[in-house]
């Protein structure tokens, strides 16, 4: 192996060598084995992946070195560099034969190995040379494995393998090391071993390079309001001026705290947040440890308390419109209060994401939250807006969500303020308004806005019908004749009873409700002459009459679903094996509980014409329900039950009023429910209550005829009942019934204690184990438990108060034997100068910390500051600006000169500044300090620089500062602190030493100096030398000419006067250019007296007269007149003038009787052509291409039958080409199974849509259908996409579904499935089912264990679990005081991270009770992989009493105290004992910390304080009988 030899000159901070698999790195590896992928799409995979990849068909398949192998798969959704990463999963691989010549007899027990070739390291560097790589795993368990090795030699031979195991990082983590000195090369290898399975891992991002530090500013990570005055900024590294409030702007910040670890800012706000206003955030200058400085950086922040007390409600809900999109779905708000309320920042995180923007909703008004329109297809794309809601309704919503849907099964829609509180808590039901608003067309409303949103009474459906404001827009938003009943941003409309039945002698138009009022003409009746009840008297039809009908058959029910959403439908069987015309069949119902028990409510018919085949189903399906259901629905329905609305199946007419059997003249053939009561929410049926509910109801197969009695049909258990009970949606056995002669009952759970084999049907008679503990008189006695684990743990009394005295910690039962402290008085405001942390009881005491300068020294001393900020300013030296550059790109910088000979600090000088035109006239906009440390020696200059200007500059500047002017920017040198925000120099206490620009408005471009205009931009400006001091008169300091100026005026990047500056100075002016007539060599300024001589022709007389010529110069030519143009017969060259004598020839055909003839040709030029006739259409199949004149003979040979595959719409004449296509000779392709979770799989597949080389479709698909299965199991459910129509030739009807996968939900975990598919093509034919890859759904997301809590203050808590029910990605943890009606709030925000297992709540309650729940996801982007349900709750109640004092510590001794800067701490400890030693600053920040374990003896330690602020600072020992408190004084 040959090593790669780098040559490094100057040390920067750059890769020696890297590789990270972008196909440019400069690292050479080779890999063992070959990369190869397994399956497609790929899941067994050893190689490069990345977004570049492209499927290959082989199975397996070996690649080459560096050919990209798979996509990025699992978690590892990018790369740690670049946007490719070296991937590893299941790389066992069982394929030897496949693989052979690149593996071994058993790859599974066998490493994977990347080894990178031997680098040559430079020597006699300062900096530390290093190794990195990073790396991925997920899911490793003991038998997986990576590892690593590094060689710092030249070698060839490895010695072993550093590994690890149990591996699952779920991030990129980096493993590094550092050089030995001296070592002159280095060798490194990885490698990885798995078990197979769905483990995965990866390598990334190899490099050796050179360690010169930290060079990047901190940045913000995040800003939040706490309240409003109150903001929390996090950074990205700890920081060592986060107090200075010069760094904050936008906002008016009074003082700024940092934490101990530097990387928290607290920000304290004089001026409050505006409540719903959001508010940019300036942030600059914050420093490093290392002195990196970072720019301006700019936040958004917004606070809104909001509460449930503010009256904002929702009044109106639309979701589950009847179209294509669910695009009419909406939320209507309204304020129900005399306050208006500010919207901006309140957020929905549940059943939508969205974050409501600035806006304020006034006292009484309405505002929209409207589901996004969709445009990306027609006819979508042709409206204006979409598909959505301002199509419809004619008026765009207040706002638009894009994230989420609304449930159309219910769901709970909360608001939430920016504090996490709760503003609007809906928690809706598909039930509500009688269901009539899950898909009917109908919104639901609530017309009392003051009413409680959460109870269903409350709500009702919409009454206004909506007329769309759009043309035909309800075919393209799929809502077809559906008619939509809504009033968005409008009252409830009033109700008008009356008589809606327009047969009626008293019809109502304006009735929107019938109250029975109607009244018909006398002449009504039977108008038909073949009825048995024709009444010749009648006029009118009233729709009653009667006619002889067959005699009945002896159908009934086999099946009905009451699911999700709109999924509902009943199916009827026909055992004869005859067909039977459903005429004089009926399926009337009750709504709930009947009008008159034993009697229905409403007489439904079968459609006209409707039959069932022998031995076949019939079904009623919802119009909105799934594809699967309405696909193979004979005819739809609207109202089917929703559990508790009685069907019968009956053989007979309509009477014409409701009445029972006996009266009516009906049979009553099968029932499902009856009409006896209100069953409730619905039937119990084979002992499952409710089973009428969200359930599927299979008629038995030995059943053979309908049962008018529901109570013996139903049965009580599943011996004794006709139907089986299956989970709502459960369709497996929709569209066909199977009879038989008996059944076999038993235990159909293989996993019971008395599992029968041979059993067909579940009699529910399963038995199982429930371990527990069974001794009651545990600790921990389960109740529910019918078999001891040995889990039993004994009761332990006494106390369990962590804050007591006598608290013990091998106590699990408190016995009340708990004590505690006295009181002891103080001033315990722990923001007060004289805090008392041994007081818990404050005596009013307190004196408040003055923050000021309390050097007597400084110029601004401040004799009433008890604590020195920091602000003391040294006395100010008259600087100015000595020359300043607006040069080309980012070729700016300004330089300051000292004109003393003393070194001046410039820590008390800045350069504030404005953009543009000022906000404020006359204030500056934005302030700039000089670095820290910054310093201008005596007649010397100090030069601020662009960052990204030239190298010249660059070589001089001082320090870089990035905005720095475009010429319009006014800057100024002033003496002073920064005032915290935007404010003149009266106010805010500085001095303006010097301006360039000003604040007073906006210049356009740029300021005139010395007379030219816009001189501050694209030129270098140089103080003249006789200047000696700054102006704070820019006017004046401009001047208007060359000689009132104190500037001279140079061209853009002149920089000959960078770096110095000479004074004083004798001034000579003069022109000052050596090509003008007047040039002055004595001159030292350009006075602009410059004159110049213009050459030219100054004869008027002449052709080329030139007026702005000032010196002839012989080159005047006189006119010379004829035609110019060289085109024209009389052309003449010698002219330079045209006189308009030219003429033309035009050449052509000129005899009028040929073909070619040209009316406008003057010159016959021979080209006359005579007509010739025949067929001049060269598509034609007679074209003839010798004639000139068509003349009708043209004919098109080709296909002329429509039908065909190859028809042509132009031919004239059939040739006898046609060809046709049978579809569905082919097999389905690209079967496959993505995004598969505990409950729910994609299952893709090809469009199997076929189109021919011209574009034209050939194969159109009519349906695609999937079923799938557990595998072992013989039933199938089963999944439609599109409806099969049929195809007309004639209208070219059919669905054309392009379709190419198709989500499946409701899986169990754990489960294996198999799956197949089938295509139905548009009339001619469809495939065979072909199988699909069997696929393995995730295991539940397991919950956390052994959840607890422990108070570790009277107002703070820590929460403890553990994975020991397993892995997930993050758990999110709720809690809330233990009280009815109370909300809960976040503990961690949106979750805390695996594999941290704790978690401290703090602003707790002292006294208070909580209760507390947590709920984790596997999924780290969160979504639908989560665990089933919250945990149970604990239970605690947070301390009243904070301990002081103990006596478990002596000799405690700290000196020097006070002290300027370190102090000495020394105590001893009786016996053993946990101690916590810890540093506070007054406002409570823990600067130092100091855990001892099991401590015993004498306790030593010195700690300095030198970097902190003068100040008082608190010792707090935390002992096993309470908390010992000091105070230091650090001067």
């Amino acid at each position: 192996m040959v090593g790669t030899i780098f040559s490094v000159g100057a040390f920067s901070q750059a890769n020696i060598v890297a590789q990270s698999f972008e196909g440019s790195g400069t690292w050479n590896y080779s890999e063992f084995p070959n990369p190869y992928t397994v399956y497609s799409p790929p899941t067994d995979i050893w190689g490069i992946c990345g977004n570049t990849y492209v499927s290959t068909t082989s199975t397996p398949q070996i690649y080459n070195h560096g050919d990209v192998v798979a996509p990025f798969f699992g978690n590892i959704s990018s790369a740690s560099e670049g946007t490719h990463y070296y991937g590893m999963q299941d790389i066992n691989n069982p394929y030897t034969s496949t693989l052979s010549g690149t593996w071994p007899a058993d790859p599974g027990t066998n490493w994977h190995t990347l080894t990178f070739d031997p680098v040559t390291l430079p020597g006699g560097g300062t900096f530390p040379i290093k190794v990195a790589f990073d790396y991925y795993t997920d899911g490793f368990d003991g038998t997986d494995y990576i590892g690593w090795e590094i060689a710092w030699d030249n070698d060839t031979v490895w010695s072993g393998l550093t590994t690890t195991n149990y591996s699952n990082t779920d991030a990129w983590t980096t493993e590094e090391f550092t050089a030995p000195a001296g070592v002159t090369h280095v060798r490194l290898r990885v490698a990885a071993k798995q078990n197979g399975g769905t483990d995965f891992g990866a390598f990334d991002n190899f490099r050796v390079f050179l360690d010169v530090g930290d060079l990047t500013p901190p940045t913000v990570t995040s800003l939040d309001a706490a309240n409003d005055s109150t903001l929390v900024l996090t950074t990205s590294e700890s920081v060592t001026n986060g107090s200075d409030v010069s760094n904050y702007s936008g906002v008016a910040v009074s003082s700024a705290s940092v934490n101990a670890n530097g990387d928290t800012i607290t920000l304290s706000l004089s001026t409050p947040l505006v409540i719903g206003q959001y508010t940019d955030v300036y942030v600059t200058g914050l420093v490093d440890s290392a002195t990196n400085v970072m720019t301006n950086d700019t936040l958004i922040v917004v606070f809104n308390n909001t509460d449930l007390s503010s009256g904002l409600t929702i009044t109106e809900l639309m979701y589950n419109d009847p179209g294509n999109y669910d695009n009419l779905d909406y939320i209507e708000l309204y304020n129900n209060s005399v306050n208006t309320i500010a919207l901006g920042g309140l957020r929905i995180d549940d059943a939508i994401s969205f974050v409501f923007p600035e806006y304020d909703l006034l006292a009484g008004e309405y505002a929209i939250l409207a589901k996004d329109a969709f445009t990306g297809s027609s006819p979508c794309n042709t409206y204006p807006a979409g598909c959505g809601f301002e199509t419809f309704f004619g008026f765009a919503p207040t706002f638009e969500w894009s994230t989420g849907y609304l449930s159309t099964s219910g769901e709970q829609i909360t608001i939430l303020n920016t504090q996490d509180g709760i503003v609007v808590d809906l928690d809706y039901d598909d039930s509500w308004a009688s269901g009539i608003g899950d898909g009917d067309g109908y919104s639901i409303v609530i017309c009392d806005p003051s009413s409680d949103i959460n109870v269903d009474t409350n709500w009702t459906a919409a009454i206004p019908s909506v007329t769309p404001a759009c043309d035909s827009c309800t075919v393209g938003l799929g809502i077809g004749t559906t008619t939509i009943y809504a009033h968005p941003m409008a009252d409830c409309p009033p109700i008008v009873y009356g008589c809606m039945d327009t047969l009626a002698l008293n019809y109502d138009i304006n009735a929107n409700i019938d109250d029975g009022t109607c009244t018909f003409s006398s002449n009504l009746g039977c108008i038909d002459s073949t009825a048995i009840n024709y009444d010749a008297t009648a006029s009118i039809d009233d729709g009653s009459c009667t006619y002889p009908i067959p005699p009945m058959v002896d159908l009934f029910f086999s099946e009905y679903a009451e699911g999700s959403s709109s999924n509902k439908y009943f199916e009827i069987y026909n055992p004869t094996s005859d067909t039977v015309d459903l005429l004089h069949y009926a399926f009337p119902t009750v709504s709930n509980a009947p009008t008159t028990p034993g009697v229905y409510e409403y007489w439904n018919d079968f459609p006209s014409g409707a039959v069932i085949l022998p031995n076949d189903v019939y079904i009623v399906g919802h119009p909105y329900s799934d594809v699967a259901i309405s696909g193979v629905s004979d005819h739809t329905y609207t109202y089917l039950s929703n559990g508790d609305d009685g069907l019968a199946l009956v053989y007979g007419s309509n009477p014409g009023s409701p009445m029972d059997p006996t009266v009516g003249g009906y049979v009553i053939v099968d029932f499902i429910g009856d009409w006896n009561g209100d069953p409730g929410s619905g039937w119990s049926v084979a002992g499952v209550s409710d089973a009428t509910k969200d359930h599927t109801l299979v008629r038995k197969c030995d059943v053979t005829q309908g049962n008018d009695d529901w109570v013996a049909s139903a049965g009580t258990d599943a011996v004794n009942s006709e139907w089986i009970v299956y989970p709502q949606n459960y369709w497996s056995d929709l569209g066909f019934f199977t009879t038989c002669t008996s059944i076999t009952y038993g235990c159909m759970d293989a996993t019971a204690n008395n599992y029968d084999a041979a059993a067909t049907i579940d009699d529910g008679s399963c038995t199982y184990s429930v371990l527990g503990c069974t001794d009651s008189t545990a600790f921990n006695y389960d109740v529910n438990a019918n078999t001891d684990d040995g889990s039993c743990v004994a009761v332990v009394l006494g106390c369990t108060d962590a804050t007591a005295t006598n608290y013990d910690a091998t106590a699990n039962t408190d016995d009340g034997t708990c004590t505690f402290f006295n009181t002891i008085l103080g001033c315990t405001d722990s923001t007060a100068f004289n805090y008392d942390v041994n007081a818990n009881t404050d005596d009013g005491s307190c004196v408040a910390v003055v923050l000021g300068c309390i050097d007597p020294a400084a110029g601004n001393y401040d004799a009433s500051a008890n604590t020195d900020d920091g602000s003391c300013l040294a006395a100010m030296v008259n600087l100015y600006f000595s020359e300043y550059a607006e040069g080309s790109s980012n070729n700016k910088y300004f330089e300051i000169y000292n004109p003393t000979s003393d070194t001046v600090d410039l820590s008390s000088y800045a350069y504030p500044s404005t953009s543009n035109a000022p906000s404020t006239v006359g204030v500056y906009e934005y302030w700039n300090d000089f670095d820290a440390g910054a310093v201008i020696l005596p007649n010397d200059v100090y030069i601020v620089a662009h960052g990204s200007s030239d190298p010249i500059i660059l070589a001089a500047a001082d320090e870089t500062h990035n905005y720095l002017s475009n010429g319009d920017d006014g800057y100024a040198l002033v003496y002073g602190s920064n005032p915290g925000s935007p404010v003149d120099a009266a106010t805010g206490g500085y001095v303006i030493l010097d301006f360039i620009g000003d604040w007073n408005g906006d210049p356009g471009s740029g300021w005139s100096v010395a007379g030219v205009s816009d001189a501050t931009k694209d030129h270098t400006l140089v103080r003249k030398c006789d200047v000696t001091q700054g102006n704070d008169d820019w006017v004046a300091s401009a001047g208007t000419n060359v000689t009132d100026s104190e500037w001279e005026v140079l061209p853009q990047n002149d920089w000959t006067n960078l770096g110095f500056h000479t004074t004083p100075c004798l001034t000579v002016s003069g022109c000052m250019d050596v090509q003008a007539n007047n040039y002055d060599p004595t001159a030292t300024v350009d006075d602009g007296s410059c004159t110049y001589c213009v050459d030219g022709c100054m004869d008027a007389t002449q052709f080329n007269y030139d007026p702005n010529a000032t010196c002839d110069d012989g080159s005047c030519q006189p006119f010379t007149y004829g035609c110019t143009d060289s085109t024209a017969l009389n052309y003449d060259a010698s002219a330079n003038t045209d006189d308009g004598s030219c003429t033309y020839c035009v050449d052509g055909c000129t005899d009028a009787t040929q073909f070619n003839y040209d009316p406008n040709a003057t010159c016959d030029d021979g080209s006359c052509q005579p007509f010739t006739y025949g067929c001049t259409d060269a598509s034609a199949s007679n074209y003839n291409a010798t004639v000139n004149t068509d003349d009708g003979s043209c004919i098109w040979l080709g296909c002329t039958d429509p039908t065909a595959d190859n028809y042509d719409a132009s031919a004239t004449n059939d040739d006898g080409s046609c060809t046709y296509t049978v579809c569905g000779a082919s097999p389905i392709t690209g079967l496959g199974v993505t995004n598969v979770i505990h409950n729910r799989a994609t299952l893709n597949f090809d469009n199997m849509n076929t189109y021919d080389p011209s574009g034209a479709q050939v194969c159109r698909v009519d349906q695609l259908r999937i079923r799938y299965r557990e595998v072992g199991t013989s039933t199938w459910s089963q999944k439609n996409m599109a409806a099969p129509t049929g195809y007309d030739a004639t209208t070219g009807v059919c669905n054309s579904t392009q379709n190419t996968a198709k989500l499946v939900l409701g899986l169990s975990a754990s489960t294996t499935y198999e799956w197949e598919m089938r295509v139905w093509y548009c009339a001619t034919g469809s495939t065979a089912w072909v199988d699909g890859p069997d696929f393995t759904t995730s295991d539940n997301c397991p919950d956390v264990g052994n959840l607890a809590v422990t108070s570790g203050s009277t107002t703070q808590a820590t929460f403890t679990w553990d994975d020991s029910n397993g892995a997930y990605s993050f758990v999110r943890l709720q809690a809330r005081v233990d009280t009815v009606g109370s909300s809960f709030f976040n503990i961690g925000g949106v979750g805390v991270n695996f594999p941290t297992f704790t978690k401290d709540k703090n602003g707790l309650v002292a006294g208070e009770s909580y209760r507390a729940k947590s709920r984790t996801w596997c999924d780290p982007s969160g979504g639908a992989y989560k665990a089933p349900s919250w945990t149970s709750f604990i239970y605690w109640t947070q301390p009243v009493v904070r301990l002081e004092g103990g006596t478990a510590i002596a000799n405690l001794d700290i000196y020097p105290n006070p002290s300027r800067d370190v102090f000495n701490i020394t105590f001893t400890s009786e016996y053993v004992q946990d101690l916590k030693v810890r540093i506070f600053n007054v406002i409570g920040e823990e600067l130092i910390s100091d855990d001892l374990q099991q401590f015993i003896g004498e306790y030593t330690k010195q700690i300095n304080l030198h970097e902190n602020a003068k100040g008082i600072y608190f010792l707090e020992i935390e002992t096993n009988d309470g908390v010992v408190n000091k105070k230091l004084i650090l001067q």
